[in-house]
């Protein structure tokens, strides 16, 4: 069965206005689940997204993430969607290692992809036979050129997409 799911990282905002609820509405209305890898900055953030539409809602805290963020989402999560087992982490550390250690963390969960944030720089390839999928960040742009979100579509195995935004 196919399905789509939205992917959001690092969105570093700190309340939702009409520009983020806009935001929503233009990227993700056709989408049936979204992801977030973390460093929401704010429980309104998350809150939002939960409660939006009929959709499912997904995601993690990230190194940013205070109060009743790091209480009400896991560091480290593992979802199935139609199939597929998607490990869902924000991650730590250098970006250069946070591949390896992000393989390392989901070695014994039997994923087909790994969705990740923490760099805010966009990733959509294959390692060891795992999707490694970073959104990058729509919004904060501090480590990379472009504001990225990303789209996984689940069909007989697992792609990825990165958009600019």
């Amino acid at each position: 069965m196919f399905m789509k799911i939205g992917v959001m990282s690092d969105t570093h905002i700190s309340s939702v206005g009409d520009d983020f609820k806009d935001f929503v509405d233009k990227h993700f209305s056709h989408v049936d689940a979204i992801l977030h890898a973390g460093d929401f900055v704010d429980i309104a953030i998350a809150e939002f997204l939960d409660n939006y539409t009929e959709l499912k809602f997904y995601g993690v805290a990230g190194n940013m993430d205070r109060g009743m963020i790091q209480h009400h989402f896991p560091k480290k999560r593992v979802l199935e969607f139609n199939g597929a087992k998607i490990g869902l982490i924000h991650g730590w550390g250098a970006p250069d290692d946070l591949p390896a250690k992000i393989l390392e963390e989901f070695s014994d969960d039997g994923v087909d992809c790994i969705v990740f944030g923490h760099s805010h720089s966009a990733t959509n390839r294959e390692k060891n036979g795992i999707l490694l999928f970073n959104p990058g960040s729509p919004f904060n742009n501090r480590y990379t050129k472009n504001n990225t979100i990303g789209f996984l579509t689940v069909d007989n195995g697992i792609t990825g997409e990165i958009v600019s935004v």
